[in-house]
């Protein structure tokens, strides 16, 4: 864990703070901030995700959810010294969409099943076969069904199927509610247009539609902290919103909120969103699952920071740590010395969903290096960044890089390079900052998102793109592309094998 001392005086009972909570793939981040942008306190712990088979990818809901948010909590609150009287309202969000099976008491029946976890197959095949949409694989449904057919007793003690943030939501205030952005990414079994539940496309996929939870707005109030809640080092009667998923929450807390405003995250995943409309006006509704119209998702990368973990520890033996990496890949040629990376490990979700793809690496020579495997794993993001971006109609005014890669000047440079576009990193921001302004929002502490963009978002330097280096860089990328081509008909076959 890490945390950063008190930035106030200890004791100070005259201000108003807000608590923000994202959990995230591979960490939970806990932050107070007072209504004027200042972090009075944050706090992070890292967890893993759990592997027990191949293609499966699942996370303790008591220990890396509710344990880590207690412990991030009494950290944050011990270290401000401040009354946690005063906090004002909770915010929450957490990655999505993750399938989650709580009993009657809201307890969890089995591990969560994250959005990578890629076990359900044959019923996402099933499920296609009788929806009128076609949907993929990091969707809720395919996973219900497998659950239900593999675990069908701990189905039929399911009360809920619900996510994370919702599950932090019900152990804080008792009250079980999903956000309606959530519930449209179930996976077509949600009329975003009632806001209800869709009972026939449930009844035909034979999933009970009586333990779909409640939905509401995320800036609703949910609850209000009870007795639970002193496990956090928290007082009851705190407000606690509905909360949603981390790429709302993260695109408000890095300030790309404009029609035009793109956001690149270089996190565990990689994913590259760009505001089609103002996100202040979507707020209460569905956000960034209504693609096309709110926003263009145009990237998603599954095995971003988790294929680099995978190299830098697995593959090059955890000897090298990112700054020297960074240092060294820098020293190397556009293009790796024409190495090149398909980093498709865990399956491709853009711009063609292939739950079967695979990684390749493709012109190994005895020149190369572990050096030359980092380099070229970041531009094969990057070419995935710009499939994306070529894929674009409107006009892209921003581009914020955000996530942990952010904090690469060379992975800037190489995206700004590749894109052709200048980008800009924010030096300070984030999901958690994000959802905490929103619960502002929703207590109304905040009316619109003026406050945010003038006090509490911190812009970092834009990086420009070298001409002569996009140049070069296309040739590497029409490659890229070719070979994505030619190496799709033999994932099937692998898989078969």
């Amino acid at each position: 864990m890490w945390h950063i001392p008190s930035l106030i005086n200890k004791g100070d009972n005259m201000e108003r703070y807000l608590l923000g909570f994202d959990v995230g793939t591979q960490s939970a981040k806990g932050i107070i901030v007072d209504l004027e942008g200042k972090v009075i306190a944050e706090a992070s712990i890292s967890y893993s995700i759990q592997r027990p088979q191949a293609g499966w990818a699942e996370h303790s809901p008591e220990k890396d959810y509710w344990e880590t948010f207690t412990d991030i909590c009494r950290v944050m609150l011990s270290d401000s010294g401040i009354n946690p009287k005063l906090i004002q309202a909770i915010g929450i969000d957490a990655l999505v969409p993750t399938m989650m099976a709580v009993d009657e008491q809201g307890n969890p029946l089995r591990n969560a099943m994250l959005f990578v976890d890629n076990r359900a197959i044959k019923q996402l095949e099933e499920a296609n076969t009788i929806l009128e949409n076609q949907i993929s694989l990091e969707k809720v449904v395919p996973k219900i069904l497998w659950f239900k057919e593999n675990e069908p007793e701990l189905y039929d003690r399911t009360r809920y199927f619900t996510l994370p943030h919702s599950y932090l939501v019900a152990k804080l205030t008792g009250q079980v509610m999903i956000d309606v952005d959530t519930a449209n990414v179930y996976g077509e079994i949600f009329n975003c247009e009632t806001n209800e539940w869709i009972e026939e496309a449930c009844e035909a996929l034979g999933i009970d539609v009586a333990k779909l939870p409640p939905v509401g707005p995320m800036n609703q109030v949910a609850g209000y902290t009870d007795l639970r809640a002193k496990e956090a080092g928290l007082p009851a009667g705190i407000p606690v919103i509905v909360g949603t998923g981390d790429s709302y929450a993260s695109l408000v807390g890095y300030g790309a909120i404009h029609r035009g405003d793109m956001m690149i995250y270089l996190g565990t995943a990689g994913t590259q969103i760009m505001c089609k409309k103002e996100l202040f006006d979507v707020m209460g509704g569905i956000h960034i699952s209504d693609e096309g119209r709110t926003v263009d998702w145009k990237a998603n990368l599954i095995a971003c920071g988790q294929g680099l973990e995978w190299l830098r520890k697995i593959l090059l033996g955890n000897q090298y740590q990112y700054d020297d990496l960074n240092d060294e890949a820098s020293k190397l040629p556009i293009g790796s010395q024409k190495l090149i990376t398909l980093p498709h490990y865990l399956g491709i979700r853009t711009p063609t969903p292939n739950a079967l793809a695979k990684g390749g690496i493709f012109g190994l020579d005895l020149v190369h290096t572990p050096i030359h495997l980092y380099r070229s794993l970041l531009e094969g993001l990057s070419f995935g960044m710009k499939q994306g971006m070529d894929a674009i109609e409107d006009p892209v005014c921003r581009i914020v890089v955000t996530g942990g890669g952010a904090k690469s000047e060379l992975w800037c440079q190489i995206l700004s390079d590749c894109l052709g576009r200048p980008v800009q990193s924010v030096a300070e921001g984030g999901a958690a900052l994000g959802i905490a302004y929103i619960a502002g929002i929703a207590v109304g502490l905040f009316s619109d998102f003026d406050v945010l963009e003038r006090d509490w978002i911190r812009v970092g330097p834009q990086i420009e793109p070298d001409p002569a280096a996009t140049r070069e860089y296309e040739k590497f990328y029409q490659i890229y592309l070719s070979l994505n081509e030619a190496i799709e008909p033999f994932y099937t076959a692998l898989y078969e094998a």
